[in-house]
């Protein structure tokens, strides 16, 4: 079992990266056909790109340019930060995990508290409300299944 974390988006994902081939903890973000991926890719959306990075507040400010010059060409995208192969709950022969969906009010506050292990939980946030801290919970809190909705 290990992590993914991705990005998806109806607009093609330009590649980013340190142009060396090398990952030095900076930011990487490279395009992939979800198609080779098998089960565990959920987004509906037409392109992904994995991300990578190590946290720092300049390499959040890096991601935070690079979604908003993406949201000059769509609507959303999404962030996600799942498992590839096991946790997922069987329900009903059916086992890709179960989708639950909650919208992030203006004054709210992201809280990844009430996410459980075995499912993937999606909410939505404006672009406006996006910053450092709600990345770095997001990629470096909790490992449970998660999706990040961006919205302009």
């Amino acid at each position: 079992m290990s992590r993914l974390i991705y990005i998806a988006s109806n607009m093609p994902l330009p590649k980013l990266d340190a142009g060396d081939g090398m990952y030095h903890g900076e930011v990487a973000i490279l395009p992939f056909e979800k198609d080779r991926i098998l089960d565990d890719i959920y987004t509906q959306k037409l392109y992904c790109a994995y991300l990578s990075w190590e946290f720092s507040e300049e390499r959040a400010q890096t991601i935070l340019h690079y979604i908003q010059e993406r949201l000059a060409d769509t609507d959303e995208l999404e962030l996600w930060n799942i498992w590839l192969g096991g946790l997922l709950e069987e329900e009903k022969g059916d086992y890709r995990p179960k989708l639950k969906s909650s919208r992030t009010r203006e004054t709210e506050d992201v809280d990844w508290d009430d996410w459980k292990l075995h499912k993937v939980h999606k909410k939505e946030i404006r672009f406006r409300q996006l910053n450092g801290e709600i990345l770095k919970d997001f990629f470096f809190g909790e490992l449970v299944q998660k999706c990040l909705i961006i919205r302009k």
